[in-house]
């Protein structure tokens, strides 16, 4: 018999936490760490809607945590959330790992934040990894921040989203006022990333390096998109070239 469709709708969803470093006895403790309100893994046939999911705390998805898991997130305000691990904090607002291609349309994705307490952190609004060719569609990303408690932190890296071996498909959304004072990437870090972004308008986000955009080893297509008024505290306010391999086409 097939699966049901799971729809999750119109709740609101406050200060649940899934930070536990370890459960005694059990073969997958990672799972106990992932998503402070949801956590989907291997199924996709869910809607999440018109819900507010509010200050929840992960160490990887503080908000929405999805691993091989593909659903429709539609319509919700996701807000101060954090993601905050033992070693690395990953994705504030929703975390998109492995495989993961969900539809993430019309959300407001605001005020979440990363905290590493010893290395790594990343992706405060959005965190996408390993193969996610999400589809994120007319979302607002915006005052999503980093943040780092040892002064020798290291790999804090994109602040609205953080992109990694993956090529999801960015049109239509505002990403403003996203910020990253640490390290690199406060709107967008990609990493081996060629990614369609389209229609987007990228402004007044704020890191170290690349204040829009943060590219490593990625060729991203940007069609009629504004970027504008980001800015960095070292170079590349608008776009940070990392290496000769990163060609956007404009």
């Amino acid at each position: 018999m097939a699966a049901a469709l799971l729809r999750i709708l119109d709740i609101v969803s406050r200060r649940s936490e899934a930070i536990l470093e370890e459960l005694p006895d059990d073969p997958d403790s990672a799972n106990k760490r992932h998503g402070g309100a949801i956590y989907l893994r291997q199924f996709s046939k869910v809607i999440i809607a018109n819900c507010i999911i509010e200050y929840n705390i992960a160490a990887t998805g503080g908000g929405i945590g999805l691993r091989e898991a593909s659903p429709i997130i539609m319509d919700n305000i996701i807000r101060y959330n954090t993601s905050q691990g033992p070693s690395s904090g990953w994705g504030g607002g929703i975390s998109i790992t492995l495989n993961s291609d969900p539809l993430v349309k019309r959300n407001v994705i605001e005020y979440n934040k990363c905290i590493g307490d010893q290395n790594y952190a990343g992706g405060s609004g959005v965190y996408i990894d390993f193969g996610s060719d999400a589809l994120i569609h007319n979302n607002i990303i915006r005052y999503n921040t980093i943040v780092f408690t040892k002064t020798d932190a290291k790999d804090f890296d994109g602040a609205a989203f953080y992109i990694h071996t993956s090529n999801p498909q960015l049109v239509g959304n505002l990403v403003y006022g996203n910020s990253n004072s640490i390290e690199n990437g406060g709107g967008l870090w990609m990493y081996r990333c060629n990614s369609m972004i389209i229609n987007n308008t990228i402004k007044s986000n704020y890191a170290s390096l690349g204040g829009g955009f943060y590219l490593r080893e990625s060729s991203p297509s940007l069609h009629n998109n504004i970027i504008r008024y980001n800015e960095a505290i070292g170079i590349g306010d608008q776009f940070y070239l990392k290496d000769s391999s990163c060609d956007p086409d404009f």
